[in-house]
């Protein structure tokens, strides 16, 4: 993480905060917050070249430039002067950005991947048949090809039960396992698949102090089993030393795997497959003693649960904080009434006015002190006047999906319109190409992550785990900052010529 970056590059120069805050003309207490951050970058990234250009005028003795070196993990042999070595801090700094940019970008795809499937209605063909596993007396297994090995007799195991159960799933362990055989990861996901189809959950504890973007690539992994509705994630909230790691997975009543493995080395460590009774039992109280130490890492919305969604809903929109939304439709906040009181009649549902009116009410509460800005891609003309275009999240509020008409569509454009010339804090940007047009992403700084899936059926994921949020909110300042569309005066004018044509 970049905050460890800095701590290693400060240590080795013996530079203090107010020194180098002088020296690239920040405060020093800036440079505090930036050395105990959990985010990979913090969004202003000016300051890197002159502290990197810093840092290279500093490093003078050999040992130093050996041990940077080193750390960056660059192997050429020929000599590097001083401009050469502000490069090298500088990209080395920023990597972390550009791969926490890509880790996030990884779960969106694959949210969108998913979504498109309409995978909380999962069905299995026939050729997936149950993977073969060793049914021998084997309980001990060795390395990652042995963890591959237990990890399929154990879903394969559990598949062949006749009642569901709820799996307790946990590991701090390096993942190479789980991702470096593709053979295994496709039989993994076929046996996991069948195993939900079977009426199974699973309860997951994720270990957020491993690295960031390890933690998002492994969430990515699981988006297909989180949108079908079965599994609830949770993280442990305080960091551990990461020396000493471990791995339960627990099914209560078929088997448990266990192992442990010191820092990253998994060669010829001993996994355990157990089918004790008692023993599972035994573990079984080891991971609800932990189980009650953690925090959900998100919550997960569907049409089913859309009651609860609401609350959390709303406890982000009356967060008094910066917020930033990425889609193809306007949001509901920025809706006039007019249009509100037309879905409300023609669905004989008054929810709509009620969310309405709180989110009209929590908009012009915060808009005097934060900024909010909503990054669109509009839709094409052709699909506004064949009323095609989806309001977001409209079968969470009626239980079915509703569209725009023509008209509903240009009313909600004039009234954005209004906004951006009453409030100074209220932006639109205007985005080229949106990945997926029924998928919006909304944050609040500090504050929570929704990912939304808006057309029929809808799914919400709810995230406040705060490296999480941290990672999806610079990603949205990236966004941000490169939209080419962003002066008001501009964003105006295109939106009245829209507003023309569909006139």
């Amino acid at each position: 993480m970049f905050s460890r970056k800095l701590n290693f590059l400060m240590n080795i120069n013996n530079i203090t905060n107010s020194t180098l805050a002088h020296s690239i003309s920040l405060d020093a207490s800036h440079i505090s917050r930036l050395r105990r951050g959990q985010r990979n970058l913090p969004k202003n990234q000016s300051f890197l070249i002159p502290m990197s250009e810093y840092f290279a005028h500093q490093i003078k003795a050999d040992y130093q430039k050996k041990a940077l070196l080193a750390a960056m993990q660059y192997e050429e042999k020929k000599a590097i002067d001083e401009k050469a070595m502000a490069e090298l801090i500088y990209k080395w700094l920023k990597e972390d950005t550009d791969k926490g940019e890509s880790s996030v970008e990884n779960i969106l795809n694959s949210f969108s991947l998913t979504a498109s499937k309409n995978t909380t209605n999962m069905t299995i063909s026939d050729q997936e048949s149950t993977p073969l596993y060793n049914s021998s007396e084997n309980y001990y297994y060795y390395g990652n090809d042995g963890k591959r090995e237990a990890v399929i007799r154990f879903l394969s195991m559990i598949v062949k039960e006749e009642a569901p159960q709820t799996l307790l799933l946990f590991s701090d362990e390096e993942l190479s396992w789980l991702y470096d055989d593709a053979e295994f990861a496709k039989r993994w996901s076929v046996l996991l698949k069948q195993v939900l189809l079977k009426g199974n959950r699973i309860k997951i504890i994720h270990t957020v102090n491993r690295n960031i973007n390890e933690m998002l690539e492994a969430v990515a992994k699981w988006i297909p089993v989180y949108i079908s509705g079965a599994i609830d994630p949770y993280y442990y909230p305080k960091l551990r030393d990461g020396i000493f790691k471990r791995t339960l997975f627990i099914a209560p009543k078929t088997a448990a795997i266990v192992s442990t493995s010191v820092q990253e080395s998994t060669d010829n460590m001993l996994n355990f497959f157990i089918t004790d009774k008692k023993a599972i039992g035994s573990l079984i109280d080891e991971y609800t003693n932990y189980f009650s130490l953690c925090r959900p890492l998100m919550k997960i919305f569907n049409i089913i649960t859309r009651d609860k969604y609401w609350d959390i809903f709303f406890e982000m929109e009356n967060a008094n904080a910066t917020g930033i939304l990425i889609g193809s439709a306007p949001s509901l906040m920025s809706m006039p009434q007019s249009v509100v009181n037309i879905i409300a009649d023609n669905t004989n549902n008054n929810l709509i006015t009620k969310i309405h009116q709180k989110s009209k009410e929590s908009f012009e509460e915060i808009i005097g002190e934060h900024n909010i800005t909503e990054i669109l891609s509009l839709p094409s003309i052709i699909k506004i006047t064949k009323g095609s275009v989806i309001i977001p999240l409209s079968d969470m509020i009626n239980g079915k999906e509703l569209f725009y008409t023509k008209d509903e569509f240009r009313m909600h454009l004039e009234n954005v319109v209004m906004l951006l010339k009453k409030h100074k804090n209220y932006n639109v940007l205007l985005l080229k190409k949106h990945k997926d047009e029924n998928i919006v992403l909304y944050g609040k700084e500090d504050v929570g992550i929704m990912l939304l899936k808006c057309d029929y059926p809808s799914v919400v994921f709810a995230i406040r785990e705060p490296n999480m949020t941290a990672a999806f909110w610079d990603y949205l300042l990236n966004v941000q900052s490169k939209v080419t569309v962003h002066k008001k005066e501009t964003v105006i004018i295109e939106l009245n010529k829209i507003i023309d044509q569909l006139n």
